[in-house]
């Protein structure tokens, strides 16, 4: 499928997918055309396809899973997600624009960086870039990177229903994570009914933050934007804040 002229450049994609434009009005024009474009979803999935799948995904995902026993820190959105059986759907779920090629070092010149890692109702496992497209019941994992020599970190998510929902850590403080190499986090998100775009948000700290305050800079920061994450800049955390977005619909 050609692109039209409306769409967006494949350098500003890039741009988009490495966090060049978070935050920007730019970045909003280009998740609403995205979300409704098939020509790029159909673009951006031809591109990973043409690349060599990472042998490794599955036994990422799998590292601190055994079978029949629930994941650690496994949520449903801020709650504990009982049980590790997956949801009985039949329907696919369409992941485009993941990356496969994942050094296990953090880039030079690069001070955070956050990895998504999705598995699907089939049992597929991929790393996705922001503006995938999931589903409810996909299930999301996370890996962090800082230059840091150890950072703070913890992640929110604001969705289209005007809620901030807490993803990791587990505990009241912000987690520690040494500098230098990428971190597989225990937690496992399973993305609930509500649809929309969403913004998962890595705030990054120098120094131990409550979780609690990220989520309540995070909420103030939707409230003032009108529940709407695409309206909102910084949380005013006070800490680098990462941005990751994906689009929820009904597969």
């Amino acid at each position: 499928m050609t692109k039209p002229s409306s769409c967006p450049s494949e350098f500003t994609l890039e741009r988009w997918r490495f966090g060049e434009l978070a935050a920007s009005e730019q970045e909003r024009r280009i998740i609403d055309h995205v979300a409704g474009c098939p020509a790029c979803r159909a673009h951006q999935a031809a591109l990973a396809a043409s690349e060599q799948p990472r042998q490794d995904t599955e036994q990422i995902w799998a590292r601190a899973t055994d079978a029949g026993r629930e994941e650690p820190g496994s949520r449903r959105r801020g709650r504990l997600w009982q049980g590790t059986a997956l949801a009985a759907a039949a329907a696919a779920v369409a992941l485009f624009a993941f990356r496969d090629k994942t050094p296990d070092v953090l880039a030079k010149g690069v001070a955070w960086q956050l990895g998504v890692i999705a598995k699907a109702h089939d049992g597929r496992v991929t790393h996705v870039d922001s503006g995938a497209v999931l589903a409810p019941g996909d299930r999301l994992r996370f890996q962090v990177a800082t230059s840091r020599p150890t950072g703070h970190i913890a992640l929110v998510m604001l969705d289209s229903a005007g809620k901030v929902s807490r993803l990791a850590p587990v505990g009241t403080s912000s987690l520690a994570v040494p500098g230098g190499k990428r971190v597989l986090l225990d937690e496992t998100v399973e993305l609930d009914g509500v649809l929309g775009r969403e913004r998962i948000v890595l705030v990054g700290c120098d120094r131990p933050i409550p979780v609690e305050e990220v989520v309540a800079s995070a909420e103030r920061a939707l409230a003032a934007a009108g529940g709407d994450p695409r309206q909102v800049g910084s949380l005013a955390t006070g800490c680098h804040e990462e941005s990751f977005w994906i689009s929820k619909v009904r597969q």
